[in-house]
């Protein structure tokens, strides 16, 4: 063997040619205690990792290291200190977090309340690393069965959401929430609202509204979107409305924020039928003031929506009609350019949506669009073969 060499104050030796190679050092400490079980740790980022617990044998000790081992080399392992915040404490920062990095305040007034209402009650004190996905199945299931599947699946995807930043942020290896259509909630079609309809339930409105109906419905803007539109956003000249903003009501009162998402700011095309419409309520409600709001309630004041919705509720009953929601008439904008022949793109565009999954449900069918479709089809077919009958 050859002379050592002196590092600092550790000793080390060349190893001499030929020389079968030195064993692995075994990872982590195993060591017997005085009860005869044993303990074992291991030294990570500068400090100790205990067992869980200790061990009969060395063997079962040896194990564990080894499988702590696996989980470093693979990148899947955790400090199992971090899972130990319980869920609500984790939940209180998640939501501070939120409401400081870009979502709406009714966002975090629904998701607080969700959590409040469905979640903690049951998990809060569940520390992170023991909420497992059997536990969470079964939070599920007994909320389905009390609330429903509607509230049920909202209440778990705001679980899901939370977890997924949890492993994000390295709190557990992977998430509880992994149950397949727990997340789901029942659709129901909302009815696709046709301009009689509108005018007919516009009949049973103040004049003061009339514009507000026919701009929604023709506008595709969002019941926020209106409430905060200003004078100047309205172009006549063009035909454009200008959406950059919506209003929302909150515990804190009445808040004027961005659109719900990039794709919500906007200007909007509107027809020769519209433009009338909204330059005689300009005129009678509005005035010459830029940043005037286009529609007020009937003492000039900023529409409060639960007092709106119970003003339209009462129209569309007088008008004999159930359960047609004001949100509603954004379909009528939407399916009427989509039989016009506007494009997936276009309609995304108009409707201010960031996916095509949801602007595709304004080119669903109805009964009569299929009927002028295969019409249409014979017409060509007659004009294609040459027949008259």
């Amino acid at each position: 063997m050859s002379n050592p060499d002196k590092i600092g104050h550790i000793t080390t030796y060349a190893r001499a040619e030929g020389a079968p190679p030195r064993p692995k050092r075994a990872f982590g400490q195993i060591r017997q205690l005085g009860s005869g079980r044993f303990h074992a740790r291991y030294l990570i980022n500068g400090r100790y990792t205990n067992g869980p617990t200790t061990w009969e044998t060395k063997t079962q000790a040896r194990k564990w290291l080894t499988s702590e081992e696996q989980k470093i080399d693979a990148g899947t392992w955790t400090d199992p200190r971090s899972g130990k915040v319980t869920l609500r404490e984790f939940a209180a920062g998640w939501l501070d977090r939120k409401s400081k990095t870009g979502w709406a305040v009714r966002t975090t007034e629904f998701t607080t309340w969700l959590l409040d209402k469905y979640v903690l009650p049951q998990l809060g004190d569940i520390e992170l690393s023991d909420l497992k996905t059997a536990r969470v199945r079964q939070w599920h299931a007994d909320l389905a069965a009390e609330r429903g599947q509607g509230q049920a699946g909202k209440a778990y995807r705001a679980l899901r959401t939370m977890m997924n930043e949890a492993v994000a942020d390295e709190l557990i290896p992977s998430s509880p929430c992994t149950i397949k259509g727990a997340g789901s909630q029942p659709t129901s079609d909302r009815p696709t609202v046709s301009p009689v309809q509108v005018e007919e339930i516009a009949g049973e409105l103040p004049p003061h509204y009339v514009a507000m109906t026919w701009t929604a419905a023709l506008s595709g803007l969002r019941e926020g979107e209106l409430f905060a539109l200003e004078r100047r956003d309205v172009d006549l000249l063009r035909k454009t409305i200008a959406v950059s903003k919506q209003a929302q009501d909150t515990a804190a009162g009445r808040v004027v924020t961005a659109p719900k998402s990039q794709a919500g700011v906007r200007q909007v095309s509107i027809p020769d039928f519209l433009v009338s419409i909204l330059g005689r309520h300009l005129a009678a409600y509005v005035g010459a003031d830029a940043t005037a709001l286009v529609f007020t309630n009937m003492d000039g004041a900023p529409l409060n929506r639960n007092h709106w919705n119970k003003t339209w509720r009462r129209a569309v009953e007088a008008a004999g009609y159930q359960g047609i929601h004001f949100h509603d008439l954004r379909s009528c904008a939407l399916t009427l350019r989509a039989y016009q022949g506007a494009t997936i793109k276009e309609l995304m565009s108009f409707g201010g949506h960031s996916t095509a999954t949801v602007a595709m449900v304004y080119q669903r069918a109805t009964q009569d669009r299929e009927q002028e479709l295969a019409s249409k089809t014979d017409d060509a077919l007659k004009a294609a073969l040459g027949r008259t009958g």
